[in-house]
């Protein structure tokens, strides 16, 4: 993730394998790229909640 130009929520060492929580500093339109990605790669992100929603 760090090389598309995330940054991560947690520091470097407190990251789980099977979770990654990253900010969206890029603009993306999230519920567009979860709704991408479950219908082509079966793959299931959330789009957060409260102030870091989207």
């Amino acid at each position: 993730m760090k090389r598309t130009g995330f940054d991560f929520f947690a520091e470097e060492g407190y990251r789980p394998k099977t979770l990654t929580c990253v900010k969206n500093n890029q603009g993306i339109d999230v519920l567009e790229l979860a709704k991408k990605l479950r219908g082509k790669h079966h793959l299931v992100i959330d789009p957060g909640y409260g102030k870091i929603q989207g």
